[in-house]
């Protein structure tokens, strides 16, 4: 019959029942209890003592252990608190003051700044305040940490000093020149006494034309207007005597006009001349200095707003910047004196020095760039004491380590239940500097052991624990290490308030859950039964042949069991050679070749992945690289889709594994579950969970949620498409509904989750499907609870009366009182009553065994709503 999924998806409300109104059908895990030494967590850890780098160190015993509690080494981690890793030896530095706090080197640099690379070695990690550090010298080793990391300082510069103008060139003789064509007069020009420094001017042209012609001779009483080709010496007239010297502009220099004694004529209005003139000048080159103290770059503009001899003349100047940063007032370079003067450039130490006699010209601006002194290259570390003794002149190694808190790699240590063994000079693998996979030698730190030790206190007691808060106390600490503990938890936290019993196992072998199925027969209250170790078939036969036992019907304890599956999608196809040792390739290019191979015969197909090369990480997982399988070729070659980057000439280690089709895995799962064909076992599957905050949990696990939550409703309640609270799923496989209804209809519990992340039950299935009575769970669990409160009201009248017609009405009496009490509960209209009719078929005395009574009874039972047809008809 093929499988099909209820057809109408309506999630069922989770119907409280009121407490006292029917005997719950409760959940009881059993598992194997641990003890957890965490050090993760303060009041567990477990310190075995400091280590020695040089020696190693040798353990016997384990801290905290139990008497009697058998050790779980393989589960055990090596922690190290505050652990010394070294990244870097710089050799040599020196100290920079005999006995101070600092070294230094001349070729490291040890954090990027300023403009400035750490150096290569560092990788991507500046050193760091607080970071370990030995310093080793010829007087012995001092340890310490970084308090500080100092930047070399890099003076402040006084650029040469630059024109910022242009200045006029050194004049020489050669003045007057005088450029005329007038036939009436002779001009002449005297310049001895000229001086334009002033106004910058050490040279000029002056333009002369006549404004009003002579009122006597050719010259007397004409009046010339005087205009400087440099604007700043411009005279608007000027009367002229013939053959008087008059004033050439203001600066001294003097013109005499005169008579021709050839020429009859005179000056006209609108003649004109020029006349060159110029002084004996040199330009001077002032020098920068000073030591520049301000904070900023700038670049200082030093313009002198009148110009003249130095000692001499009264000179003024201003000084600004070319970003606003320095700005003086007008200063003077006061007369008299004798030799160089060193003037102030602005506010912050920088001068500019002139020669004894310079001359300046007015309007002359010159500029100084300054560059503030700054942090440069990080070369110094400070530390926090003092390297007394040790002499600058001393050549110094420098040990850098950097402090972490790490589980150290399993290739560093050996455990035994009798002896825990670190070697010495041992590393750890981490990426600090920027590269995984960097080995950092573990010079120091506290060494904890982390583990969890197997505990039989409770192995022979059955426990009631009614809240998460009881827990701890009785099962132990909340956790994946400690499945007890965790199991309660799931169970827990699903079943409405209803109490959960538990019994510890005192292992994981199916003759420890043997062993607890014997103290469970004893006991009338547990009902689901939850194995933790339901991976091993050993232990669900176990579990499964104590509920077939109990429901003899001369025990009559009916009970079901919940197995969760935890059947991965990958497999190991091929291992071994033929000969049945361990297989070993050589890769060159796309071709991996493995001496004795048996992929053909392995099934090897292509798209199965080569994993080689493997090896642990620094936390000791196994690691391996990876190739897919494009062709295979023969027996013992394959041809890989892609390559190593280097050919793998020396055979190592290799494995081919597979990743099963969704619909492979759905079939492998369902023939779990074929195996127990019972409408007492429950196969339970979902992809990855997490329960509240707790990650990387077993099935079974998930399989004490739904027994926790099977006991917290009604017996008859259907759980199909009933909500899981706390629990979110993973959906990578992303499995298509044709291999989910493969898996339930081989028998597999499915917990999915909706578009909306709503965790579920797709469908209360047991693991024999053959028909609805067996299929459905709420049948059996429906029929169990009815059939013990019928067994229970007659359970007090066999062995103690007699078979009689007055016993057969007192039976018949007691079962309707069975009866009345079921109908009488009150529960949701969704889940309406857990009987629909009752009614005695038989009850008589056996007519050939005179001392026993057979009572047949035949109860009707509400069904699922597993399918809904509306059907409308428009007439």
């Amino acid at each position: 019959m093929a499988y099909v999924l209820p057809s109408l998806k309506v999630y069922q409300e989770f119907v409280p029942v009121l407490a006292g109104n029917f005997v719950p059908l409760n959940a009881c895990v059993v598992a194997p209890q641990y003890a957890l030494h965490r050090f993760e967590y303060e009041d567990e850890r477990e310190l075995l003592g400091a280590y020695s780098v040089t020696a190693g160190n040798v353990f016997t015993s384990w801290p905290g252990k139990t008497a009697g509690s058998e050790i779980d080494v393989a589960n055990a981690e090596l922690w190290a608190e505050d652990a010394v890793l070294r990244y870097a030896v710089v050799n040599p530095m020196r100290v920079t003051v005999a006995g101070g706090t600092r070294v230094r080197s001349a070729t490291w640099i040890f954090k990027t700044a300023n403009g400035f690379d750490r150096s290569g070695d560092l990788g991507t990690r500046d050193v760091q305040i607080g970071d370990y550090v030995a310093v080793a010298s010829g007087a012995g080793t001092v340890l310490s940490k970084v308090v500080a990391l100092v930047a070399d300082v890099i003076p402040a510069v006084v650029d040469a000093v630059a024109e910022g103008s242009v200045l006029a060139s050194t004049s020489v003789a050669g003045y007057p020149v005088i450029t005329e064509s007038l036939d009436a007069v002779d001009i002449a020009a005297d310049t001895a006494s000229y001086n334009g420094l002033a106004d910058g001017d050490p040279t000029e042209t002056y333009t002369c034309t006549v404004l009003t012609a002579p009122t006597s001779g050719a010259v007397t009483g004409a009046t010339v207007r005087v205009v400087s080709t440099s604007g700043n010496d411009d005279v608007a007239s000027v009367v002229l005597t013939d053959g008087v010297a008059v004033a050439l502009g203001t600066r001294g220099a003097t013109m005499t006009i005169s008579t021709t004694s050839s020429s009859s004529g005179s000056l006209e209005v609108d003649d004109q001349w020029v006349i060159e003139v110029g002084m004996t000048y040199t330009k001077t080159s002032p020098t920068e200095g000073g030591t520049y103290t301000g904070a900023r770059d700038t670049r200082y503009l030093i313009t002198f707003l009148t110009g003249g001899t130095v000692h001499t003349d009264v000179l003024r100047y201003v000084v600004t910047t070319s970003n606003g940063y320095d700005i003086s007032p007008i200063r003077t370079i006061a007369a008299g004196g004798s030799g160089s003067v060193a003037i102030p450039v602005g506010n912050y130490g920088v001068t500019l020095t002139f020669a004894a006699a310079a001359q300046i010209c007015g309007g002359s601006i010159w500029t100084i760039d300054v560059t503030a002194e700054a942090d440069g290259a990080v070369r110094t570390i400070q530390l926090a004491n003092r390297l007394t003794g040790i002499l600058t002149s001393e050549d110094l190694s420098v040990t850098l380590g950097l402090y972490d808190t790490i589980e150290v790699g399993e290739g560093n240590w050996t455990a035994s239940t009798s002896a825990i063994e670190i070697i010495p000079d041992a590393t750890y693998l981490g990426a600090y500097l920027g590269t995984e996979g960097d080995s950092f030698p573990i010079l120091a730190g506290d060494l904890y052991i982390s583990y969890r030790e197997l505990i039989t206190t409770n192995t022979g007691t059955i426990f009631e624990i009614e809240d998460l808060d009881a827990i701890e106390d009785i099962a132990g600490p909340i956790s994946a290490d400690n499945p007890l503990g965790m199991m309660v938890y799931a169970a827990l936290t699903q079943s409405n308030g209803v109490p959960v019993y538990c019994l510890a196992t005192a292992g994981s072998a199916a003759a420890d859950y043997i062993a607890a199925c014997d103290i469970l027969a004893e006991n009338e209250d547990v009902y689901s039964l939850v194995p933790y170790d339901s991976d091993d078939a050993d232990v669900r036969t176990a579990l499964q042949t104590h509920v077939n036992d109990m429901a003899d019907p001369l025990i009559a304890r009916f009970r079901i069991a919940w197995f969760g599956l935890n059947n991965t999608n990958t497999r190991a196809i091929s291992t071994e050679t033929v000969d049945g040792a361990e297989l070993e390739v050589t890769i060159d290019g796309l071709t991996a070749s493995a001496v004795g191979g048996q992929f053909v015969t392995d099934g090897v197909r292509p798209g199965d992945v080569l994993r080689t090369n493997y090896q642990l990480s620094g936390t000791g997982d196994l690691i391996y690289d990876s190739y897919v399988v494009d062709v295979v070729v023969a027996e013992d070659e394959l041809t890989l889709l892609t390559g190593p980057a280097a050919p793998i000439v020396v055979a190592i280690k290799a494995e081919v594994w597979r990743t099963l089709t969704n619909a492979e895995y759905a079939a492998e799962l369902g023939a779990v579950a074929v195996t127990h064909k019972s409408r007492r076992i429950y196969c339970v599957w979902s992809e990855d969970f997490t329960l509240g905050s707790y990650t990387d949990l077993p099935k079974s696990v998930l399989a004490a949620a739904l027994a926790g939550q099977r006991s917290g409703v009604a017996p008859h309640q259907p759980l199909t498409n009933v909500e899981l609270s706390s629990i979110t799923l993973e959906n990578s496989l992303g499995m298509a509904a044709s291999s989910l209804n493969t898996m339930a209809g081989l028998g597999v519990w499915i917990v999915t989750r909706d578009i909306d992340g709503t965790v579920y039950t797709r469908h209360q299935v047991s693991t024999d499907p053959t028909d609805v009575n067996t299929r459905e769970q709420t049948i059996t669990t429906n029929l169990d609870n009815v059939v013990r409160q019928c067994r229970d009201n007659v359970s007090d009248l066999y062995g103690r009366g007699n078979a009689t017609p007055e016993m057969l009405r007192l039976i018949k009496m007691r079962l309707v009182t069975a009866e009345a009490s079921i109908l009488s509960r009150s529960y949701s209209p969704t889940i309406g009553p857990q009987l629909l009719a009752f009614e005695i078929t038989k009850l008589e005395i056996d007519p050939l065994i005179r001392d026993a009574v057979i009572c047949e009874i035949e109860p009707v039972l509400p069904y699922p709503l597993n399918n809904l047809t509306l059907r409308f008809r428009i007439v």
